[in-house]
């Protein structure tokens, strides 16, 4: 069984290389509720770029965001 206090420790809090990006939002099981998921999500990486953009080119930051991009575009996630 795959549980995150036994499986992903080391991978969670071992070293990694910077920036890492992390995005945490609430999510619904049940429709009408889970319609806003992914225009909250699409919101959290609006708002990740526009903080990335303070700091970094904005190449490297749509570089960097490009695979929650990929994300909020596939219906299945």
């Amino acid at each position: 069984m795959n549980l995150l206090e036994h499986d992903y420790p080391s991978l969670l809090l071992g070293k990694q290389q910077p920036p890492c990006l992390s995005l945490y939002q609430p999510t619904h099981r049940q429709h009408p509720d889970n319609q806003q998921d992914p225009i909250r999500f699409r919101n959290l990486i609006k708002t990740l770029i526009a903080t990335l953009g303070h700091r970094n080119r904005m190449r490297d930051v749509q570089a960097l965001v490009a695979p929650l991009q990929a994300l909020a575009d596939d219906h299945d996630f």
